[in-house]
């Protein structure tokens, strides 16, 4: 599980890398000579780009870095008055070290639409025997369970979220992807998570993209075409 999250990790940070090293081309004192234009040329044709652009609509427009307009599975660590969610997100991502964690965004920036309860037990004991075997004085073990959650509608046992309180959060498109982070919190020894379905319709980045793809391409960096059958 945790070579797999280094793996999505790294990919998404070459990404990142690449993106940056683009935006540093283009604001190069060079690079205007050698695209063969001046820079005035370069300023008047970004303006005439930006007198092109239409004007904003009140329609949410989904967004494959933010999850504007998704339905999407929240992995929430806590809900506290905004003043309060720098502290709490350094306290609660302590443990990660330097894996990505949690993210602070907006309660108002979401519509609950449904939960996810657990399924498994948290570790099964295996006894000592032939083929297991234990230290003195054991009789037992304790095995970690993979985790599996399973969708409830919103009114059972929904997560309600407050107006004008942000939350500490991650947030995933699949729900292998929620379930792989489960994983990784509890090993990292992060408790008390709460799993729910909501539909965003604002605010900010929140960590998509660590998660699996589907077919098994690589990481998962955009929106699915029916998107809400991956989080039954």
């Amino acid at each position: 599980m945790v070579r797999r999250k280094l793996a999505v990790l790294i990919a998404a940070g070459a990404t990142l890398v690449s993106s940056a090293a683009g935006a540093t081309l283009l604001r190069s004192p060079d690079a205007a000579a050698d695209l063969g234009v001046g820079a005035d040329d370069l300023v008047q044709s970004a303006r005439d780009d930006l007198a092109r652009v239409p004007e904003l609509t009140l329609n949410v427009v989904p967004s494959t870095t933010t999850g504007v307009g998704e339905s999407l599975i929240l992995v929430i660590a806590a809900q506290v008055p905004a003043a309060d969610a720098a502290s709490k997100l350094d306290s609660v991502n302590a443990p990660f070290g330097e894996l990505s964690g949690f993210s602070i965004d907006a309660a108002d920036s979401y519509e609950v639409t449904g939960a996810y309860v657990r399924t498994t037990p948290d570790t099964v004991d295996i006894p000592c025997g032939e083929e297991l075997d234990c230290a003195d004085g054991l009789t037992a073990v304790h095995e970690l369970q993979p985790i599996v959650l399973e969708q409830v509608p919103a009114d059972v046992g929904a997560y309600a979220l407050l107006p004008q309180h942000a939350l500490v959060l991650t947030g995933f498109r699949t729900k292998r992807g929620a379930e792989e982070f489960l994983e990784l919190a509890r090993a990292a020894g992060v408790t008390g998570l709460v799993t729910i379905q909501a539909r965003k319709t604002g605010g900010g980045a929140i960590g998509l993209g660590q998660e699996p793809h589907p077919d098994g391409s690589g990481p998962l960096l955009g929106p699915l075409a029916d998107q809400e059958l991956y989080q039954r």
